[in-house]
C-alpha cells in the first residue's frame, strides 16, 4: 500500500477522540455564559484559598500559645492563665473570619444579580430565543437548560464554599474566636440554606429580569 493511499484514508477517516461532554443545548448555555461562570469559580477557588489560609493560622496560633478550645471567660486553669492572649487572637482573626463568612454570603447575592437577573432577559432584547425555537427545541427545554446550568453552578460553588468556612471556622475554635455557629454571620454561610440562597438567587433573577 502506497503512502498516498494511506494519507488518503486517514484524511477520510472519523476522529478518534474522546467524545465531547457537552452538546446541543448544554453547550450552548456553556459558550453564552462560560465568562461568568469563570469568574464564579475563581471567586469559589479565593475563598477556599482564605478560608484554608485562615484556619491552617489560626491553629498554628493557638498551638503555639496552647490557647486551643479556650473560652475568653472561664475554663480550665491553663485558658484562665492565658486571657490575654486569648484576647489577642480574637483581635487578629475574627474579623478576617467574618468577611470570609460574609463573602460566601454574598455568592446568592451576586449570583442574582449577575447570572440570574441577565440569563433570560438578554436572549429576549436580542430575540436570541426565537432562533433557537426555530431549531426544532421547545419553550420548555429552552428554559430548563438555560436556568439549569447557571443554576447547578451557583449552588454547587456556593456549597462548596461553605461547607469550607464551616470547616475553617470549627479549626479556628468557636468558644476561642467568640464566633458561633448560631450567630448572625455564621448560621447561614456555613449551612445548607446558602446554598438554597443561591439558586433561589438565579430563579429570581431570572424572574424579576423577565
Amino acid at each position: 500500500m502506497s503512502t498516498a493511499t494511506l494519507e488518503r484514508e486517514s484524511a477520510t477517516a472519523p476522529a478518534s477522540g474522546p467524545r465531547r461532554l457537552l452538546h446541543g443545548m448544554t453547550w450552548l448555555v456553556w459558550r453564552q455564559h462560560r465568562g461568568v461562570l469563570w469568574t464564579g469559580l475563581a471567586l469559589v477557588t479565593a475563598l477556599v484559598v482564605a478560608a484554608v489560609l485562615l484556619r491552617h493560622n489560626a491553629v498554628a496560633f493557638q498551638a503555639a500559645h496552647g490557647i486551643a478550645d479556650c473560652p475568653l471567660m472561664g475554663g480550665s486553669e491553663r485558658c484562665t492563665a492565658r486571657q490575654e492572649l486569648i484576647d489577642e487572637y480574637r483581635g487578629l482573626y475574627a474579623a478576617p473570619f467574618r468577611l470570609l463568612l460574609a463573602g460566601v454570603l454574598a455568592l446568592p447575592f451576586l449570583g442574582g444579580l449577575f447570572v440570574g437577573a441577565p440569563l433570560i432577559a438578554r436572549e429576549l432584547e436580542a430575540d436570541t430565543h426565537r432562533l433557537v425555537w426555530a431549531q426544532g427545541v421547545t419553550r420548555e427545554s429552552w428554559l430548563l437548560h438555560k436556568l439549569a446550568l447557571p443554576m447547578g453552578a451557583l449552588t454547587a460553588g456556593t456549597g462548596a464554599a461553605a461547607w469550607v468556612g464551616s470547616w475553617a471556622l470549627e479549626g479556628a475554635g468557636q468558644a476561642t474566636l467568640g464566633l458561633y455557629w448560631y450567630s448572625a454571620t455564621a448560621f447561614v454561610s456555613t449551612g445548607p440554606a446558602v446554598a438554597g440562597y443561591a439558586a433561589l438567587g438565579v430563579a429570581l433573577g431570572a424572574a424579576a429580569a423577565r
